[in-house]
């Protein structure tokens, strides 16, 4: 037990930086999209459900994000591993997402909830993949010393 609140500690350590920067680029793509819904209000360009799936992508940016990390502390074919996982499973969940959307038609134009969503899904996956190499150099700086 005490073992699994230091490995919960140190996680939520190491991902203070992280959660700053994911706070700060999600309000950039908070005021984007607050943008769009106030100056193109009469065009059909967003979704009523686009703050659902904002909250979605960052909810589950931050878990993913999380478990690379843990898996890069790891080391080795870990590191690897974890990384690949992560981000099969975090592309699998927003298909199924998506599909979900479509086939129970929650959604008026198909077309403007593929290019919000997947925009969203890019955006946040490329952030991510971002910071998970700003970190990974990082380590081999440190590696390095």
């Amino acid at each position: 037990m005490h073992l699994c609140a230091d490995i919960l500690n140190a996680l939520i350590q190491s991902l203070q930086p992280f959660i700053k920067k994911t706070l700060l680029f999600s309000f950039i793509v908070a005021a984007v999209i607050a943008g769009i819904q106030y100056f193109f209000s009469e065009k059909n360009l967003l979704l009523k459900q686009i703050w659902v799936f904002f909250i979605f992508f960052n909810l589950i940016t931050l878990f993913t994000f999380a478990l690379s990390a843990y898996g890069l502390k790891k080391g080795g074919e870990t590191s690897v591993l974890a990384v690949l996982v992560t981000i099969v499973v975090k592309m699998l969940l927003c298909m199924s997402v998506a599909l979900v959307f479509i086939m129970k038609q929650m959604v008026e134009d198909k077309w403007v909830f593929i290019t919000n969503f997947f925009l969203l899904y890019l955006l946040y996956t490329v952030f991510e993949v971002y910071n998970l190499i700003y970190n990974l150099r990082d380590q081999k700086k440190l590696e390095n010393r």
